[in-house]
């Protein structure tokens, strides 16, 4: 008998290794769009705290990420229809939900709704007094599916972040919406003068929930180890020392609000 249940736990570890071997082996790739201080596309490296969180992430693996920094809708779609394809710096959102499997949370920070300093229009009190506004945004975004849902027609969409800030420096749309500290770094590489911009709205119903996540049909036991990584990353405190670095304020308790609005 007990030779017997050693023979099964032997087998057991065996069929738990090959698991293992097949979801090393699997060639495993991570696209982002260029988003500081998330992901930053430098001339010679990538940089940023999603990088750097991703890099943690494979510390158990045998190959280093492939990372590539796209346009976020073709970001999007590579993650939506590859398997074993992470993306950085998605939001969650309902509507995503059940699209991709979810590794964890970046980040949740504020969106704003932004116009140049010299609009004298009158201040909007909430976002549905923008709908006749012409607004910029990046093709396929959290902002554009989630005004799209809302039935705004007047939207501007456009491959790039760098793309939307330009229109609304050359007065061709009336606002852009984005967080404070991704805006102010997108403008500091952009050589622009954040002082020439305001905040029109606080978008308390929209929060930017910024995650790691992974394509559906991704090979189950490779979703199993970067969630555990993940979590490992969070308990043993890497994460913050990560924030810390990049200087990234966290309010996790607004991760619940971001995850319901829709």
């Amino acid at each position: 008998m007990h030779k017997v249940i050693k023979q099964m736990r032997i087998l057991a570890a065996f069929f738990t290794l090959m698991l293992c071997f097949n979801a090393l082996a699997d060639k495993i790739k991570v696209v982002a769009e260029h988003l500081p201080p998330y992901q930053i596309a430098n001339s010679t490296r990538l940089d940023g705290f999603a990088i750097d969180v991703t890099q943690a992430l494979f510390s158990t693996q045998p190959q280093q990420p492939d990372i590539e920094i796209m346009p976020w809708a073709r970001a999007y779609l590579t993650a939506l229809h590859n398997k074993n394809t992470l993306i950085l710096s998605i939001a969650r959102m309902q509507s995503r939900e059940t699209l991709f499997h979810w590794i964890g949370t970046l980040n949740t920070e504020t969106l704003y709704v932004w116009s140049l300093a010299s609009n004298t229009e009158l201040t909007p009190y909430s976002l549905m007094q923008l709908k006749t506004a012409h607004i910029a945004v990046s093709q396929n975004s959290y902002v554009d599916q989630f005004l799209t849902q809302q039935l705004f027609t007047n939207l501007e969409r456009l491959a790039t972040p760098e793309q939307y800030i330009g229109m609304l420096f050359k007065s061709r749309v009336d606002y852009i919406i984005s967080t404070e500290a991704t805006l102010k770094k997108q403008l500091e590489q952009l050589n622009l003068d954040f002082k020439q911009l305001k905040k029109v709205l606080a978008l308390t119903e929209l929060q930017e929930n910024l995650s790691i996540a992974i394509n559906l049909n991704s090979n189950p036991e490779l979703i199993r180890q970067f969630q555990t990584e993940f979590k490992q990353l969070e308990e043993n405190g890497v994460l913050q020392q990560l924030r810390h670095k990049w200087q990234i304020d966290v309010d996790m308790s607004k991760k619940e609000t971001s995850l319901n609005i829709m």
